[in-house]
C-alpha cells in the first residue's frame, strides 16, 4: 500500500470512528444504521491490517444480528461471512 492509500484509509477510519461514536449516543445498540457503520469500520480496519480490531467489532455485530435478525437476513449473513474471513486471516497471521 502506498502512502496516499494509507493516508486515505486512516482518514476513512477516523471518519467512521466519529460516526460510530455519535451513533453510540443517538441510536440504540441494535439499530441497523449503527451496526452498518460498525461493520464498515471493521472492514476498513481489516483492509488496513488491523485484524484484531476488526474481529472484535465483527464479533459484537454478529452477536447482535444473531439475536435480532432471521438466519436468512442478508445483513446477518454478511456479518457472519466477514467475521469468518477476518478470523481466517487472523489464524493465518498467527501461523506465520
Amino acid at each position: 500500500m502506498n502512502l496516499r492509500e494509507r493516508i486515505k484509509r486512516q482518514h476513512a477510519v477516523k471518519l467512521l470512528e466519529q460516526a460510530v461514536a455519535i451513533e453510540k449516543y443517538a441510536l440504540r445498540e441494535d439499530h441497523p444504521d449503527r451496526l452498518a457503520s460498525q461493520h464498515m469500520l471493521a472492514r476498513v480496519c481489516q483492509a488496513g491490517g488491523q485484524t484484531d480490531r476488526a474481529l472484535e467489532l465483527l464479533e459484537h455485530i454478529v452477536a447482535l444480528r444473531e439475536r435480532t435478525l432471521s438466519k436468512e437476513h442478508p445483513d446477518r449473513l454478511a456479518s457472519q461471512r466477514d467475521y469468518a474471513i477476518a478470523y481466517r486471516v487472523y489464524q493465518m497471521n498467527r501461523a506465520l
